[in-house]
C-alpha cells in the first residue's frame, strides 16, 4: 500500500511539470558555483526523459559536468545535501552508443569509474555511492524511486528570481561548525587562508557567545586565529576569481569542533559552560547513617581533575550542607527521589553523584607474608541540578595489593578514582563541545496568547532554535529551547523583541522563569 501511494505521488508530480511553462528564474535554494546554479530533486520524476523536461520547464537543464572542477563541486553539493546518488545530463540513448550531453555536445572529457559504462541496458550517467568519489556510473534511472534523484543546472546568464522567497522556517539549520565565508588575498592560497581564518573566527564566536575568556583573552584568541588552517577539516570553494586586484574565494568550510580537537582544547571549557558550579559527591555503598558516608578519595580525585581543567567553581561536597543527608542522596542516586523534589536553590549547576564499593580479601602467597587484595568499583552519574536530567554516566574499577588491609583498600579506590577523573574529563569535554544547550523557560501567565507571543519572539532570536511549548496549565507554561546563548543573553534579547512586559523571577545556568505583568 505504501509503495502504491508513493508511486501515485510521483506520477502526479510528473504530470504537473509536463503541463508547465518554462520559468527563466533560478530557484531560490539553488547552490551557486562559478556563476552556475544547481539544485537536486528526489522522487519528482519517474524517467530520465521526464527529469530532462522538468529541468527545462524551470528554465534550466540537466547538469552538464564537462570540466574536472565543475564535476568535483557538483559532487560535493550532492554529498553536502545528504544524497548518495544523482543523475545528470549525459546519455547514450539515441546516439548510436555514443555518450552526449543534453545540449547535444559530444563527450570530450569524462570521469567514468573503472570498467564503466558496462551495460547496454543502462543509458544514463550518474554519481553512485558504490563508485569512487567524483566517478561516474551508468544507470537505468528507476524504476525504484530511490534511483530517480537528478541534478538541474541554471547557466550564468539565467536571471535570478526577484524578490527572493523567504527561507523556510522549518528547514534544518546548518551545523554551527560549517559556515559559508569569503576570503581575499594576493593569490588563491592566501585567499583560502583568509577564508579559513574568517570561518574559525565565526565558529569561535558561536562558541564564546557573550561569555569571555577568563585568562589572557586577547592573546588566546590571537593564537587561535593565527593557527586557523590547523582547525579546518574541509574547504569547499563555491566560487572564486580576481576582483578589484585581489583574488577572492567564497567557500563552505567545516571547522573541526570534535571534542578532542586542537581547537576545542584551546577554547577553555569555562566559557562554553558559563563557568558552572560543580559539586562532586561520592557515597560509600550501603552506608546511609555513618558520618563517614563519603568516599573522600574519589571526591578528591575528580574535583582535582576539574580544577586542573580550569573550572573555578568546584564546590566542596560539604558546603552543599542541605545534601549531606546520605539517605536522601542514595534515594536520588537510585532514582527513588527526584532532584527537583529537594529544591533547586543549592547554588550548583552540575551534581556529579557517585557510589563506590570495595571488597578486600586475604591472599596467602606465602604463609609468612599474606597479602590483602582490594577490588573497587565506582559508578557515577552527572546530573543537571536544576532539571534533574542525567547527562552522563560511567563506571570504573580499581585494584590494590598490600600487606595492610587499609592500604590495599585505599590503593584500589585510588585507581578507580583516577580512572573516574579521566572519564569525567571526557564527559565534560563532550558536553562543552556542543554550543547548543537546552534551556527551560517557565512563563507565569494565564493568557496562552502571550505564551505564543513569547515563543514566536524566541524563534526569531539569533542562536535560538527548536522552540517548543511543552505545557500550559494553572497559569503556568513550560517552554524548551536549544540555544548557543546564555540565559542572561536570552532575556536581554527577548525584551526588545516583544511588546509584552515581563519580569525575571528566577534565572540559572539553564533555566529562566518569567512573570508576564
Amino acid at each position: 500500500m505504501k509503495l502504491k501511494k508513493l508511486l501515485l505521488g510521483i506520477g502526479v508530480s510528473a504530470s504537473l511539470f509536463i503541463a508547465g511553462t518554462a520559468d527563466a528564474h533560478v530557484l531560490d535554494d539553488a547552490v551557486e558555483w562559478n556563476g552556475h546554479y544547481y539544485k537536486i530533486f528526489a522522487n519528482t520524476c519517474r524517467t530520465w526523459e521526464q527529469a530532462k523536461k522538468y529541468c527545462e520547464s524551470l528554465g534550466g537543464h540537466l547538469a552538464i559536468l564537462d570540466t574536472p572542477e565543475e564535476n568535483r563541486r557538483v559532487y560535493h553539493i550532492m554529498k553536502e545535501l545528504g544524497y548518495s546518488l544523482a543523475y545528470f545530463g549525459l546519455t547514450d540513448l539515441g546516439h548510436n552508443g555514443h555518450w552526449k550531453w543534453v545540449n547535444g555536445k559530444p563527450l570530450t572529457w569524462s570521469n567514468w569509474s573503472p570498467g564503466e559504462p558496462n551495460s547496454n541496458a543502462e543509458h544514463y550517467a550518474m554519481f553512485y555511492f558504490r563508485s569512487e568519489p567524483y566517478k561516474w556510473n551508468d544507470g537505468t534511472f528507476g524504476p525504484d524511486p530511490a534511483d530517480t534523484t537528478f541534478i538541474c543546472e541554471w547557466d550564468s546568464d539565467t536571471r535570478r528570481a526577484s524578490p527572493r522567497k523567504p527561507k523556510s522556517t522549518t528547514s534544518k539549520p546548518m551545523p554551527p561548525n560549517i559556515v559559508k565565508v569569503s576570503g581575499m588575498g594576493k593569490d588563491r592560497n592566501s585567499a583560502i587562508r583568509d577564508a579559513a581564518r574568517n570561518a574559525v573566527q565565526q565558529v569561535v564566536g558561536v562558541y564564546i557567545d557573550s561569555r569571555t575568556l577568563v585568562h589572557n583573552s586577547v592573546v588566546a584568541l590571537d593564537e587561535i586565529y593565527a593557527k586557523s588552517q590547523g582547525y579546518v577539516k574541509n574547504v569547499s570553494v563555491l566560487n572564486e576569481g580576481w576582483q578589484n586586484g585581489s583574488y577572492q574565494v567564497n567557500a563552505q568550510i567545516d571547522v573541526n569542533t570534535d571534542a578532542n580537537s586542537s581547537l576545542m582544547n584551546q577554547l577553555n571549557m569555562i566559557m562554553m559552560l558559563n563557568d558552572p558550579r560543580i559539586s562532586v559527591i561520592v557515597l560509600k555503598e550501603n552506608n546511609t547513617t555513618s558520618e563517614n558516608a563519603h568516599d573522600t578519595i574519589s571526591e578528591g580525585a575528580m574535583s582535582e581533575r576539574l580544577v586542573d581543567l580550569g573550572f573555578s567553581h568546584v564546590v566542596d561536597a560539604h558546603i552543599v550542607s542541605n545534601l549531606q543527608d546520605a539517605k536522601l542522596l542514595y534515594n536520588i542516586y537510585n532514582g527513588k527521589t527526584s532532584l527537583s523534589g529537594v529544591g533547586a536553590s543549592y547554588g550548583v549547576d552540575f551534581l556529579v553523584l557517585g557510589q563506590s564499593n570495595i571488597d578486600v580479601s586475604k591472599v596467602s602467597l606465602n604463609t609468612n607474608n599474606p597479602q590483602s587484595v582490594g577490588n573497587a568499583d565506582l559508578s557515577v552519574k552527572i546530573i543537571k541540578f536544576d532539571t534533574g536530567d542525567i547527562i552522563g554516566t560511567f563506571t570504573t574499577e580499581g585494584k590494590g595489593v598490600d600487606i595492610s588491609h587499609k592500604t590495599a583498600e585505599r590503593k584500589a579506590l585510588k585507581t578507580a578514582a583516577n580512572a573516574a577523573a579521566q572519564k569525567l574529563e571526557d564527559k565534560f569535554k563532550k558536553i562543552s563541545a556542543n554550543p547548543m544547550q537546552g534551556v527551560q523557560i517557565t512563563i507565569l501567565t494565564s493568557d496562552y496568547n502571550k505564551v505564543e507571543q513569547i515563543a514566536n519572539a524566541l524563534r526569531n532570536l539569533n542562536g535560538v532554535q527548536n522552540v517548543n511549548i511543552r505545557e500550559h496549565r494553572n497559569g503556568k507554561a513550560l517552554l524548551e529551547i536549544e540555544t548557543s546563548q546564555s540565559p542572561n543573553s536570552i532575556v536581554s534579547m527577548l525584551k526588545p523583541a516583544t511588546n509584552l512586559q515581563f519580569t525575571v523571577k528566577e534565572i540559572s545556568n539553564s533555566s529562566v522563569q518569567l512573570t508576564i505583568n
